[in-house]
């Protein structure tokens, strides 16, 4: 386990928002009745991220959002990371005004920006106009107005990986208060952050670490419900031969044990809401009949009401 320190604690907000736990878990398509089986099935009504792909239209997601909508609450992911990098802002506001007049009605959060300062999106490509530091603000602030303009909820996802970013400044915190405008910080109605123990050092850190983190967040988001937007292991297709790290992570008891480790946490920081969203739900939860890391996220989901409390 590596020691890596959390940054110094930034006051969190006193007066917490009344915020009920968020049971999330992600989807990259939605073209199976499987996946509405899956989800109807949890004990506590769950938040589905839906990852809006590119190039696809709004439209092929309706039938399916309309499924899910009785089961589920729904966040709409509009870019992922290295997408929203390679859209210029016109794209941007083209595409949020097509998804938003398609599925404004059953989309219940629109996450604006995930995975907003990882290396491979931002900085990592400085030859890219898209993708540098003051465009990206451009596409944030602008979804960010959009949708708060149409008095939807907004998301905001940043990528945690501690000790072993390739660049500098694509360390959180630094990236966040340098390149996320005042207005987002202010008013975006969720902030998340991702994190994968494998992408980088394998690190298990305790709570008293994620407390840290989480109150440095709240200070910066002092608006904002807070959370894990993604937590999950690097899909083991891209694992090579005699890649142990991601063997670590191969089998079903250990994905079951990560998934608990996560959704246990206590994080006593005000409006701390949970989320988690594994991000291969898709793959792994579906079908559901019989399957392990189904009931293994069933289970969590009951241990973080249970932590948190509310719930169904």
């Amino acid at each position: 386990m590596t020691t890596t320190t959390a940054p110094t604690t930034t006051t969190a907000p006193a007066s917490p928002l009344a915020v009920e736990p968020v049971f999330g878990l992600t989807v990259e398509d939605v073209d199976t009745v499987a996946l509405v089986r899956a989800v109807r099935s949890f004990r506590q009504r769950p938040t589905v991220r839906v990852v809006f792909q590119e190039e696809t239209a709004a439209s092929y997601y309706r039938p399916a959002l309309v499924a899910l909508e009785p089961y589920a609450d729904i966040v709409g992911l509009l870019y992922d990371s290295t997408a929203l990098a390679g859209a210029s802002l016109a794209e941007v506001n083209a595409r949020a005004g097509s998804y938003l007049a398609s599925l404004g009605d059953l989309v219940d959060i629109w996450e604006i920006a995930n995975e907003i300062n990882g290396e491979w999106a931002d900085e990592g490509y400085p030859v890219r106009a898209n993708a540098r530091p003051a465009a990206t603000t451009a596409k944030v602030d602008a979804l960010f107005d959009r949708f708060t303009a149409a008095h939807r909820p907004t998301a905001l996802t940043a990528m945690y990986m501690p000790d072993c970013n390739e660049w500098a400044e694509n360390e959180m915190f630094g990236w966040l208060s340098r390149n996320i405008s005042a207005r987002v910080k202010a008013g975006v109605t969720h902030a998340w952050i991702s994190y994968y123990e494998d992408n980088c050092t394998g690190a298990v850190f305790p709570l008293s670490h994620w407390q840290q983190i989480f109150d440095h967040l709240g200070g910066m988001f002092p608006a904002s419900r807070l959370g894990f937007g993604e937590i999950g292991y690097s899909n083991d297709r891209w694992a090579g031969p005699g890649n142990v790290r991601n063997a670590r992570y191969s089998t079903d008891e250990a994905k079951v044990a990560m998934m608990t480790r996560y959704h246990s946490l206590s994080i006593a920081t005000p409006n701390y809401e949970g989320g988690y969203f594994w991000w291969y739900a898709y793959q792994d939860v579906v079908p559901h009949e019989g399957n392990p890391l189904w009931a293994g996220l069933d289970s969590a989901f009951a241990i973080q009401a249970a932590t948190l409390g509310g719930g169904d």
